[in-house]
């Protein structure tokens, strides 16, 4: 029996306008400044709150290292409403872009948070996509980060790794950059943590960048590279996640 998608969304009562020449990404010496302010505090803040509260621990920050003189889109499973402030944790005090639903920019108050820390909203319009597109690939291109999470939708505590879509190894491809894929792992809580973690641990491990081939036929390549990257990611989670952490996944409804 399959049980219905639980898959996370908030309250947006506001609506986000794209118009021709929207920015996706914001300019100005005021932006500049209030995302070094604002990513210090998610560092701050998040670091300690995630290890205290979900026994968050990051691993294989040498890998993006390894892709620090370039720019790089990162992938990762979206399984938590805070597993993006593992992601800007890992990345530390890189600049770094996150793409988000573009209802996530029609919440109270949030809206205004997402855009100062670099979020760039998805266009429900297909024609105002190129736009959003292109603007990444410069930033890609100037050596910044840009995150995406190739699942689509937040699926909380999925015991797995969701098909993908090729929106993050299209812009990859077309920028000329690496993608280092993240897997968020679950394991059974020890210690402390048995006594008020009823749902598993969270670990975030950074892979290894993946290169993809210019030389190759864009679409092939393209479809090369997701393959590749949930290969690798699904090989990862399946040897690392505790079986008995994991919860029932969630599944979409029956079709």
């Amino acid at each position: 029996m399959q049980e219905k998608n639980e898959h996370f969304s908030m309250w947006a009562p506001f609506r986000l306008s794209m118009r021709e020449g929207y920015h996706f990404i914001p300019r100005g010496i005021l932006v500049q400044l209030g995302y070094i302010l604002m990513k210090a505090l998610v560092i701050l803040v998040f670091r300690p709150f995630n290890w205290l509260f979900f026994g968050t621990r990051i691993r294989g920050r040498e890998n993006l290292d390894a892709v620090r003189g370039c720019g790089a889109v990162t992938v990762c499973n979206h399984i938590h409403p805070l597993d993006c402030t593992m992601v800007a944790c890992a990345a530390r005090t890189r600049k770094q872009y996150f793409l988000t639903i573009q209802s996530n920019m029609e919440i109270p108050l949030v809206r205004h948070l997402v855009r100062i820390l670099g979020g760039v909203p998805i266009p429900r319009q297909i024609k105002r996509m190129r736009g959003m597109n292109a603007e990444l690939c410069r930033e890609l291109q100037k050596g910044r980060l840009v995150h995406v999470y190739p699942e689509g939708e937040l699926w909380p505590y999925y015991d797995g790794i969701r098909s993908f879509k090729d929106g993050a190894f299209r812009m990859a491809y077309d920028a000329g950059v690496p993608i280092v894929p993240m897997v968020v792992t679950f394991h059974t809580p020890t210690g402390l943590y048995r006594l008020f973690r009823k749902k598993p641990c969270l670990r975030l491990t950074v892979l290894e960048p993946i290169v993809p081939d210019l030389r190759q036929e864009r679409r092939t390549e393209i479809a090369r590279l997701s393959r590749l990257c949930r290969e690798r990611m699904t090989r990862f989670y399946q040897e690392q996640t505790d079986s008995t952490s994991a919860h029932t996944p969630f599944m979409a409804p029956a079709v």
